[in-house]
């Protein structure tokens, strides 16, 4: 047989009422004794989610809603100075009194996620050129705080394509990415005549390479300088102005065409200097962005 079930009276709803706020009294006179005992307010750690940043506030702060309450936001909560947050990262939050800072980010992506909500990575929208460069990815960017100063952090694969503009105007960064002063950063890139070249990055958000000429020539030479090989005994003729080293080590300059002979067997060059030249590298196939950081 079952047992009906009462609605209780107003009396017994008083009661249960008022024992219930007696055992949250008696609570807030514990933390308030223990507090007494420390010396200090004891600090509580709850879960947060952070709702937006303010990267150029002086100290960053966030803003953020606490144990899954969406209705109440949270406003100018201060972090630590090797943290870097991200809108939708589930947080760690300490309350002490009526202090409230975030220790750390609660991991809820893969360590090798891209472009998800928490990871931080955003795709770059290039202008010209195409991801993905030698297979080395796509090409993301990310914020990061260091030790209190804010970087910015690359990575992946671009290919120029015929330009040296990876990033222009119309596509620039975010503000919040743009660098204070001018930031010029050496990379890796296809090795043909050069094995580095140095990306540009502007105050206005674009990203320029450079380091390298465009050109289909692999090198080029100008002035009086040249070099010749010699196989075997035999002549060979030189033109233009050019120094002679004789036995005591005086340097002589001739100028004009005339012939040199050598009497010995082996192949050799010869190299006469006394002029400018240059070297012209081929542009890059590709240019990879792994480990590519700047300070702003």
């Amino acid at each position: 047989m079952s047992t009906p079930l009462l609605t209780p009276t107003d009396a017994e709803k008083k009661a249960l009422l008022d024992a219930r706020n007696e055992e949250e009294i008696r609570l807030l006179v514990a933390q308030m004794q223990k507090a007494g005992a420390l010396g200090f307010d004891p600090s509580t750690h709850v879960k947060g989610v952070i709702t937006a940043v303010s990267y150029a506030s002086s100290p960053p702060t966030v803003s953020l809603q606490i144990s899954g309450d969406t209705t109440t936001t949270i406003t100018g909560v201060r972090i630590m100075n090797n943290f870097t947050p991200v809108t939708g990262q589930t947080v760690d939050i300490r309350k002490q009194g009526a202090d409230i800072v975030i220790t750390g980010h609660t991991a809820d992506v893969s360590g090798t996620a891209r472009g998800q909500v928490g990871s931080g990575w955003i795709k770059a929208t290039l202008t010209n050129g195409s991801h993905n460069g030698n297979s080395n990815g796509d090409v993301y960017y990310r914020l990061k705080l260091d030790d209190g100063s804010w970087k910015v952090q690359w990575q992946g694969g671009w290919a120029p394509e015929g330009s040296s503009i990876m990033i222009d105007s119309g596509q620039a960064l975010p503000e919040r990415f743009w660098p204070k002063a001018l930031r010029s950063v050496p990379a890796a890139r296809q090795v043909s005549t050069a094995t580095s070249v140095v990306f540009d990055f502007h105050t206005d958000g674009r990203v320029v390479l450079t380091g390298h000429t465009y050109s289909t020539s692999a090198s080029t030479v100008s002035g009086d300088v040249s070099f010749v090989s010699i196989g075997g005994s035999g002549f060979t003729s030189v033109n233009g102005s050019h120094t002679h080293i004789d036995g005591g080590g005086f340097a002589t300059t001739t100028s004009g065409g005339h012939d040199h002979s050598v009497n010995i067997g082996a192949s050799h060059d010869h190299g006469f200097y006394g002029g400018a030249h240059t070297h012209t590298a081929f542009w890059p196939a590709w240019v990879s962005l792994n480990g590519v950081e700047y300070f702003l």
